[in-house]
C-alpha cells in the first residue's frame, strides 16, 4: 500500500538570511493566496459583499499578472496578505507576515526574499507505508520557538530514548531540552506530521503529538566555511510510527530540499553497518559507500566493535 506524502514545500534556492527566509516562508505565493482570500471570503463575508470583494480580488490580480518588478510584487502581496490575516483573525493557520519587518528591508533584501518566495512551491510525493494515510510534512525554518512546545519536548523524549538504547547515534548520554531544541532545529528541520495540512490547524500546542508526529529530520552543513555547500542530516522515526514507510518518505523529502537550499554533495558520516533498515533506505535512493571507519562504535545490540559507514551521493 502507499502512503500519500503531502509536502507543504516552502524551500530556498540559496540559504538567504534567517529573516529574508522568515519571510518567505511566510509570504505565500500568488496563486496560493489567491485561492486563499476567496476561501475567506466565502466564511467571512455576506453573499453581497462577498460578489464585490470577488470581483475586486480577481479584477486586482488580473491586473498584476505581468509584473516583473520584484518590489511591486512584494509590495502587491504583502498588502493581500495582510488583508487575509485581518479577515481570519486568529483562525489563521501558519506563518503570519510581520509588515514591520518589510518595511525595514532594503532594496537588495526585497528582492532576495523575491527569489526564495518563487522557490515556494507544492509538490506530491510518495513513499512505501502500510495504511496510506496522509502525511504532512512541514518545514521548520525559524527556529524551535517556531513550533509547539509540546512538540518539542515529544521530539525530546524520543530522541532520548533513541540514544539510551545505543544503537544508532553515537551519543552515551542524552541532551537536555534546550540544547537539543537548538541542535536539532537551529538550523533547518522538517517535521512529518499525520493527517492533512488544515485537518487538525497545522502545527499547533495541544495536539496528540505521541499519535499524530510521525518522525523528524534536520538538514545542516557537514564542514564549515569553503566545504560547507556539502550537508549531513539526522532523522528520528517515531517510536508509534515504525514499520509505516515513514523512514523512506522523510529520505525522499529530504533529496527534494536538501539543493534548494543550496547543497551539493550529500554525507552521512556514522552509518552504522548493523543498522540495516537505514542502508537499504539510502541505497534505494541513490546514495553510496564511499567509506568506512573500522571498529567505529561499541553499540548496545553488538558484544563486537561496529564498522560505521561512510555513505554519499551527489545532489545536483
Amino acid at each position: 500500500m502507499r502512503a500519500l506524502s503531502r509536502l507543504l514545500m516552502a524551500t530556498p534556492s540559496t540559504m538567504g538570511s534567517k529573516s529574508s527566509l522568515s519571510e518567505a516562508l511566510a509570504l505565500l505565493p500568488p496563486l496560493q493566496l489567491y485561492r486563499r482570500i476567496l476561501r475567506v471570503h466565502r466564511k467571512k463575508l455576506d453573499p453581497e459583499m462577498r460578489i464585490l470583494g470577488d470581483s475586486y480580488l480577481k479584477s486586482e490580480f488580473r491586473a498584476h499578472r505581468n509584473v516583473e518588478n520584484p518590489l511591486h510584487i512584494i509590495g502587491f502581496l504583502t498588502e493581500w496578505q495582510l488583508y487575509a490575516q485581518k479577515l481570519e483573525g486568529d483562525t489563521w493557520v501558519g506563518e503570519k507576515l510581520d509588515k514591520d519587518k518589510l518595511d525595514k528591508m532594503s532594496d537588495q533584501q526585497i528582492g532576495q526574499l523575491y527569489e526564495l518566495m518563487n522557490a515556494i512551491k507544492n509538490t506530491e510525493g510518495e513513499g512505501e507505508g502500510e495504511d496510506g494515510s496522509p502525511v504532512t510534512l512541514y518545514p521548520i525554518a525559524n527556529g524551535p520557538q517556531s513550533i509547539p512546545a509540546d512538540l518539542v519536548a515529544l521530539l525530546h523524549r524520543e530522541f532520548s530514548a533513541e540514544i539510551q538504547a545505543g544503537c544508532t547515534y553515537p551519543m552515551e548520554e542524552p541532551m537536555t531540552l534546550e540544547r537539543f531544541a537548538e541542535y536539532w532545529f537551529g538550523t533547518f528541520a522538517v517535521v512529518a506530521v499525520l493527517g492533512e495540512e488544515n485537518e487538525n490547524g497545522g502545527l499547533r500546542e495541544g495536539r496528540d503529538w505521541e499519535k499524530e508526529c510521525l518522525g523528524t529530520f534536520y538538514i545542516k552543513p557537514n564542514y564549515p566555511g569553503r566545504c560547507s555547500h556539502v550537508c549531513n542530516a539526522g532523522f528520528l522515526t517515531t517510536v508509534a510510527a515504525r514499520g509505516r514507510g515513514v523512514g523512506i518518505v522523510m529520505g525522499e523529502t529530504y533529496l527534494q530540499f536538501a539543493p534548494k537550499l543550496g547543497y551539493k554533495y550529500s554525507v552521512f558520516n556514522l552509518v552504522f553497518e548493523n543498522n540495516v533498515a537505514s542502508v537499504k533506505i539510502w541505497e534505494r535512493l541513490g546514495f553510496k559507500i564511499i567509506g568506512r571507519v573500522p571498529g567505529a562504535a561499541r553499540l548496545a545490540n553488538s558484544e563486537e566493535l561496529v564498522d560505521a559507514l561512510i555513505i554519499g551521493r551527489e545532489l545536483v
